[in-house]
């Protein structure tokens, strides 16, 4: 929202609406995220796509003209949702799918504290590090999709190898 009202020139409300419309997509998106991995029957695959996606999403909402139109703004916050908002489902079946039953628990608190820590407790930090360095809310958000871009690419390389052939087991 501060980076719509301060970089782009909406107003605090369309500002407020983009957000609003980015989370109600990412909610949306969840569940038909979860149903093209289980169809797809390579959640993996799945997952590294949406990635990859979510960075050039990210990319493409950090780079959007000063005043964008409202159409413009409101497409481009509901593929940042679509696509970086609806993951979480599919990584935590994935963790409790690959860490066997005995190691679900313990696996899942660690994907979670890991997110808790990076991104809720981290990220922040790190915005505001880069914008008192810097001023540019697109340079920070450009940055975080790289970073998103690579930690997919670096994902894809261990997960994948690990995937090779298996299935999931499903309906």
């Amino acid at each position: 929202v501060t980076f719509m009202v301060e970089s782009l020139a909406t107003s605090l409300g369309e500002a407020g609406v983009a957000f609003a419309a980015m989370n109600a997509a990412g909610l949306l998106a969840r569940p038909v995220a979860g149903w093209l991995a289980d169809r797809a029957r390579r959640p993996t695959v799945n997952l590294l796509l949406q990635g990859a996606v979510a960075s050039v999403a990210v990319l493409a909402f950090s780079v959007l003209p000063h005043e964008p139109s409202t159409g413009l703004l409101l497409a481009s916050a509901s593929l940042v949702g679509l696509t970086a908002f609806s993951w979480q489902g599919l990584v935590l079946a994935e963790v409790a799918r690959r860490a066997g039953a005995a190691q679900v628990g313990d696996a899942v608190a660690g994907v979670l504290f890991l997110v808790m820590v990076s991104g809720l407790g981290a990220g922040p930090a790190l915005a505001s590090l880069v914008l008192s360095l810097t001023g540019s809310w697109s340079l920070y958000l450009s940055g975080t999709s790289l970073v998103l871009g690579l930690t997919t690419l670096a994902a894809a390389r261990v997960l994948l190898r690990g995937d090779a052939g298996e299935r999931c087991s499903g309906p």
